[in-house]
């Protein structure tokens, strides 16, 4: 038969087999695959159907040559084309392209069959993920699958799942032996060891364990517990064969269970406000962050202290409090307290007198003579504005309560010693008159109390007698002139 070249020509002749004496000849689609075919009526009342050969393959058969497959490990899948019919192309030329219900498979890249492929290829194929898995071959609407069952290999390292944690609470941790590939290895019978970079006092792990057949690969651990806030990280290793895994544990901080003051200082002036922080932790010394108690402050000595106070949300367990006012010289303590926790303590605050702002004659004598040193010694004790005893060095000056006659006083300036008291060793006055009054050379000058001297009678260049009174009840006489009158 010659074939039509298209060009209103004919091509060379080819030979097909048909029966004896053909006699007619006809010329359609008898197979439906969208190709002419040859339909010969023989002289043996027979029929001889010629089909033009498919070039589309209408199917695909796929055929895995192991019944398994160890996961990572490659096998080989026969691929062959046929037509509509169900027949083997052997003159098949397309294309065939591979997917799999293995994401993470290894496939070959598209193949173009050749003549000598007799439309049977054969390739290498590697999946990794375990379980029943499909691979498909397609080329356009025609496609072939077949499914394999893979297998994890061995485990080399360790996955570690934890559970929300709290410290000091127990949590479970599940522990997984996995295959290169992530699949759980269910034939894993090897021990386990747990470390954690919580070294604080309180942790808790499990003991060293082996897999057992039962566990096929997984085992949950339970009492774990962590203390110290924070990222935190538990380690599960095999020492022999280094395998191991970790994970990264979140540690929430415990309810608060104490109070601490923070940044008072080592000393400060009475009156003088300075700032304390207080901070909320659990019981592991944690920062409660999510504390939101009442706290209440109290000190040793006299003060000024912050009301109650409310911690909110955003304080985040710490919250610092800007006006403390001791007011008691010496060494003194603050505490802060809210229910449920244990008081916040401070103590040892040296607090320093401050500016000294009152002043008051607490010994003197009764009567004196002029012009003659007065005994006992006159001495001003110096407060500040809350009754502590100034320091050391603060000048005072003793003053006439009233001056009519213009009377001198001597000996009248002098310091103060440890104690806060000034004395007066020398003082004197060259004419009668009233009493003291104590005066500190301060831009605040208070009298709290004034002491006055009796009114000195007569001559002031004769000594007199008088009745001393404030030195024990003695009385002074005058030595060579005996008593006079005043």
């Amino acid at each position: 038969m010659f074939s039509g070249t298209g060009t209103g020509g004919f091509g060379s002749a080819t030979s097909y087999m048909v029966g004896s004496s053909p006699s007619w000849l006809a010329t359609g689609d008898f197979n439906g695959d969208g190709q002419p075919d040859l339909a010969v009526v023989n002289g043996s009342n027979s029929i001889t159907l010629l089909e033009t050969p498919a070039s589309v393959a209408a199917s695909f058969r796929v055929r895995i040559v192991p019944a398994t497959a160890t996961a990572g490990t490659a096998f080989q899948v026969v691929v062959t084309a046929f037509d509509s019919a169900n027949r083997l192309m052997t003159g098949y030329t397309g294309s065939v392209s591979f997917t799999s219900t293995d994401l993470a498979a290894l496939l070959p890249a598209t193949y173009k069959f050749t003549a000598a492929d007799q439309g049977i290829h054969r390739f290498t194929v590697t999946l990794r993920t375990a379980g029943t898995r499909d691979i498909v071959a397609h080329a356009g609407a025609a496609t072939g699958t077949a499914s394999i069952d893979v297998v994890a290999a061995h485990a080399n390292h360790l996955q570690v799942v934890a559970d929300p944690a709290i410290a000091g609470a127990s949590f479970d941790v599940t522990v997984s032996a996995l295959d290169p590939f992530g699949n759980v290895d269910p034939g894993y019978h090897d021990s386990v060891h747990f470390a954690t970079s919580d070294l604080a006092a309180g942790v808790a792990l499990p003991a060293d364990y082996t897999f057992t057949p039962t566990d096929n690969g997984v085992h949950a651990f339970t009492g774990v517990t962590l203390v110290t806030a924070g990222s935190r990280t538990i380690t599960v290793n095999h020492p022999p064969t280094g395998a191991k895994g970790s994970t990264a544990v979140t540690v929430q901080p415990a309810d608060a269970s104490q109070l601490f003051i923070g940044s008072a200082p080592v000393s400060a002036i009475a009156g003088t406000p300075f700032a304390v922080t207080v901070t909320a932790k659990d019981p592991y010394n944690n920062i409660a962050t999510g504390f939101t108690g009442t706290v209440h402050f109290a000190s040793s000595g006299n003060s000024a202290l912050p009301a109650d106070y409310t911690f909110v949300a955003g304080d985040k367990g710490v919250h610092v409090f800007a006006s403390v006012v001791l007011q008691t010289a010496g060494p003194q303590s603050l505490t802060v307290s809210a229910a449920g926790c244990a008081d916040g303590v401070r103590s040892g605050i040296l607090v320093k007198p401050g500016a000294a702002a009152q002043a008051a004659i607490v010994a003197q004598p009764t009567d004196a003579f002029a012009l003659t040193a007065q005994h006992p010694a006159v001495t001003v004790q110096v407060e500040d504005a809350f009754g502590n005893l100034v320091a050391a060095g603060v000048k005072v000056t003793l003053t006439l309560a009233t001056n009519p006659s213009g009377a001198v006083l001597g000996g009248a300036a002098a310091t103060t010693a440890v104690g806060g008291v000034a004395t007066f060793t020398g003082v004197d006055r060259q004419q009668a008159g009233p009493g003291l009054h104590a005066r500190r050379p301060l831009r605040h000058r208070h009298q709290r109390r004034v002491e006055r001297l009796p009114r000195l009678h007569g001559d002031a260049l004769r000594r007199q007698r008088l009745d001393q009174r404030g030195a024990g009840g003695r009385r002074l006489h005058d030595h060579g002139h005996g008593p006079r009158r005043p």
